[in-house]
């Protein structure tokens, strides 16, 4: 069963809705119970300043929509480093936050707290991150300064999981874009959301509702980056290029009020759009299965739900052709356009309006596109913990093995130990010592190539030496033989220089069987080993 997992539940057991990132936690959360995890749901305590255990009021609000089935966890009100049914566990585990701690709380952003909080009780703490849109797109304003704030701090935790690779490409430069060291970043390990809808059944025989009206369903929140006005003029467009065709476009979601009203003048010019508002699970889901397409208009996204639920339903889905929505389009199923132009929306719905055999093609492509379920998503974050690591850049001691064209034990060990800690995202700087100089210096072309050698890291190109050595690491994975470099001189080298020195140990043979290494053997009368 491995540690417990202690998982982070504050806004969605406590708020009537179910967005985006609610169905995120609720899913994410079930399927990691469902693996045999030992999952404590949390909530977060204001007055405390601290994560208690989740009582059964939330449990119960959480089981909804296809959350985690409710058991009690015995709520004591305790923080978690005070009840005895946790302190035990505390060192060995995780807290995860699949939330975004800043939303829905009177008390404000939890961020900051959640992660000192997890850190002085000895969890570890892996933020499930979503987007950037607040900081890149118009019409956010209100929530710009506070989302800068969540991810600053969120840059103090020991793992960001971001939902798609896009969003984990897109928070990685603007990381890089305020000069955040790397090596004081947690790690950013992207794993993307899963296609499956949890309670329905995939679709494996898509269908097409029967007459000649073509229904459209659009599902999102009617919000700036999602795109709608855009969506309304390319449909009116199209009604008006083509009134021999019959389109029905269905619009599901909340709204913001501004939104709505700008909206609400083309919706009336055009009494073939309806806007359903929100709806019952089970009624989007009849409307999936009684349209002929989806559009998910949307210009910025940190992965798309609503593109793989359509592809889930056996339905073809017009979305974008760039960013998040590009990804998840890429198994196929989907009609892939610039949705930053109304003449590329109205050609892309006319498109599929008029062309029953690409819609039955694109159906047929996504009812059997590879679909991956929520325990496989939790799997994958379940190994992205166990990749953790402390270390983010290190210096790695090549010296012998850069410089003797064989492979022996000792060299099989720095090459894959390298190797390693590089696919666990570490930055190694390759070393050897300078014997004149007396001091670290970098590996050249040659020598990197030849330590790519039997299944050695991937080479790189050379590159100077970063001498920034104050608290990293200097790792020593070969056997430091006399006359040089002598260990203690290595030692006074790094510490100098306010490095952390870590060797390798391999073994006492030299000591043991003395009279077979006499010569490598320091002249001390007293060495001996014992009997």
């Amino acid at each position: 069963m491995g540690a417990k997992i202690f998982y982070f539940v504050d806004h969605t057991a406590n708020f009537a809705g179910n967005s985006g990132i609610q169905r995120v936690t609720r899913y994410l959360g079930r399927a990691l119970v469902e693996l045999g995890r030992d999952v404590v749901f949390v909530s977060w305590d204001g007055e405390k300043r601290a994560a208690r255990r989740a009582n059964d009021d939330e449990l119960q609000r959480l089981a909804r929509w296809n959350g985690p089935a409710f058991r009690p966890q015995g709520a004591t009100g305790r923080p978690l480093e005070l009840d005895p049914a946790d302190r035990d566990d505390l060192a060995a585990s995780w807290l995860i936050v699949p939330e975004c701690p800043h939303h829905g709380r009177p008390d404000g952003d939890v961020t900051r707290d959640l992660v000192d909080y997890a850190h002085r009780i000895g969890l570890k703490i892996a933020f499930i991150f979503y987007d950037l849109v607040p900081l890149k797109m118009r019409g956010y304003e209100e929530l710009r300064e506070r989302h800068a704030r969540y991810l600053h701090q969120a840059a103090l935790a020991d793992m960001l999981l971001p939902i798609s690779r896009y969003a984990g490409d897109t928070l990685e430069r603007y990381y890089k874009s305020l000069r955040f060291p790397a090596t004081e970043l947690p790690q950013i390990i992207p794993c993307p959301l899963p296609e499956e809808v949890p309670g329905r059944t995939r679709v494996a025989t898509p269908s097409e509702p029967t007459g000649f009206t073509i229904k459209i369903i659009s599902l999102g929140v009617l919000e700036p980056r999602k795109n709608h006005e855009r969506l309304l003029r390319a449909l009116n467009a199209v009604c008006d290029r083509r009134p021999d065709l019959d389109l029905r476009l269905t619009l599901i979601g909340n709204h913001y009020p501004a939104m709505l009203r700008r909206l609400e003048k083309l919706m009336r010019r055009n009494p073939r759009i309806e806007f359903a508002r929100t709806l019952p699970d089970e009624d989007v889901f009849a409307r999936y299965g009684d349209c002929h397409f989806t559009v998910f208009p949307s210009l910025e996204e940190g992965y798309g739900l609503p593109i793989v639920e359509s592809l889930w339903f056996g339905k073809p889905c017009l979305c974008a052709n760039f960013g998040a929505m590009a990804e998840a389009a890429a198994g196929g199923g989907c009609l892939t356009i610039d949705t930053r132009s109304v003449a590329e929306l109205a050609r892309g719905i006319e498109t599929l309006a008029s062309d029953a055999a690409l819609r039955r093609r694109l159906a047929q492509e996504a009812a059997t596109r590879p679909m991956r379920s929520w325990r496989d998503y939790a799997g994958t974050v379940l190994d992205a913990l166990d990749r953790h690591t402390g270390i983010r850049q290190a210096y790695f001691w090549v010296d012998f093995t850069v410089q003797h064209p064989f492979n022996t034990g000792v060299q099989r060990v720095p090459r894959g130990l390298a190797r390693s800690l590089e696919s666990l995202g570490v930055e190694l700087e390759y070393v050897w010592w300078d014997h004149r100089a007396g001091k670290l210096a970098p590996i050249n072309d040659a020598q990197r190539r030849h330590l790519a050698k039997w299944n050695g890291p991937a080479y790189r190109p050379a590159r100077p030496l970063s001498e920034d050595y104050a608290g990293k690491w200097l790792i020593i994975p070969e056997i430091l033989t006399p006359p040089e470099p002598a260990a203690a001189d290595v030692i006074r080298f790094a510490r100098a220089r306010g490095m952390k020195a870590a060797f390798l140990f391999y073994d006492l043979i030299p000591l043991k069987l003395s009279a077979m290494f006499s010569r490598t053997l320091p002249r001390n009368k007293n060495t001996s080993w014992p009997t």
